[in-house]
């Protein structure tokens, strides 16, 4: 058994470019994540599961395809259902971690 600890405010910190994914953990079948955003991402759907996004920094907004805006503040989270088209996006710099399906 493998017990490993993570510092995320060292994690975030080491995170230089935006949109860039950094995996920091596996749960079960789910991969841990943290990204730096700012600016859209485009429409798009998660087919294999839920998406939880907890904002660490700053205001997340996800836009959905009837058109509703959610907006993630931080240590807030959002849990996007399964087969929900969504487009993330920020307009200043701001840092999530999510956990996703492999």
């Amino acid at each position: 058994m493998e017990i490993r600890k993570v510092n995320l405010l060292s994690e975030v910190d080491q995170l230089k470019e935006f949109w860039k994914l950094k995996k920091v953990a596996d749960v079960n079948d789910h991969v841990v994540n943290i990204i730096k955003i700012k600016g859209e991402f485009e429409m798009h759907t998660h087919e294999l599961g839920d998406k939880l996004f907890y904002v660490l920094k700053g205001t997340l907004f996800i836009k959905f395809i009837d058109g509703y805006v959610s907006e993630v503040n931080t240590g807030e989270f959002v849990v996007i259902p399964k087969g929900s088209q969504h487009k993330p996006y920020a307009s200043e710099e701001t840092t999530i971690l999510f956990f996703e399906s492999k």
